[in-house]
């Protein structure tokens, strides 16, 4: 299977017009550099770090390249890039929620344990 995407139907006069795909490295270059600072402003407001963001396109777009055989997209590419942006950049904000949480979470163990200590201490003294 290769990357498909359809026309605009108000722009072609049949509902049956023939689809287009990335055939090869020169369309997905071209389409690259279309859309590439578009997808970094999307990430960034998101995520709020343009290193974040930036990483974020680049595995955004490397995974489109690495599996255009295997998906269809119904949709125009660049529609299909936004959406994976989008998803990307939210999963990278829970993960670092999440990982904010547990953080919180063992420096209150660690501080609870370190209290412990030293009551024990004053204890024996």
């Amino acid at each position: 299977m290769k990357i498909i995407f359809k026309k605009n139907k108000a722009s072609s006069p049949s509902s049956k017009a023939p689809q287009k795909s990335i055939r090869g490295a020169k369309d997905f270059e071209q389409f690259y550099h279309s859309s590439v600072r578009k997808l970094i402003h999307i990430a960034y407001q998101i995520v709020g770090d343009k290193n974040t963001a930036e990483g974020i396109v680049h595995e955004v777009l490397t995974d489109i390249w690495e599996r255009r055989k295997e998906i269809v997209i119904n949709v125009s590419l660049e529609a299909y890039a936004i959406q994976a942006a989008k998803f990307k950049s939210f999963d990278h904000l829970k993960e670092r929620v999440k990982n904010e949480h547990l953080k919180q979470q063992i420096l209150s163990l660690r501080q609870d344990s370190h209290n412990n200590v030293e009551e024990a201490v004053a204890v024996r003294d």
